[in-house]
């Protein structure tokens, strides 16, 4: 069941990522209260403090809810800003 939710958080990390542009360093921050799941948009905090609102589209939409899904009956509520940078770098080398 493990291995089903990590591939999951990453599928749903590499659409966010390629549907909104957001850098590793942005996405590691996110945390559900970011995510507008009914607009599909995600306030991203980027460099020094700025703000932005950022769309995105049925793809990851479908990721993170499957993800979220999958997730919410085993594992208490993860945050990817607990998530590291050099995780999120070699998930996306090994996966590119």
């Amino acid at each position: 069941m493990w291995k089903l939710i990590w591939e999951n958080e990453i599928r749903a990390m590499l659409e966010l990522m390629y549907a909104t542009g957001v850098r590793v360093a942005e996405l590691t921050k996110l945390n559900l209260g970011h995510i507008d799941f009914k607009n599909r948009l995600i306030r991203v905090s980027g460099k020094r403090r700025k703000e932005r609102i950022v769309p995105f589209g049925e793809p990851a939409l479908d990721a993170l809810r499957v993800y979220l899904d999958v997730r919410e009956g085993f594992l208490t509520p993860r945050r990817y800003q607990n998530e590291n940078r050099r995780r999120c770098f070699s998930i996306i080398r090994e996966r590119a």
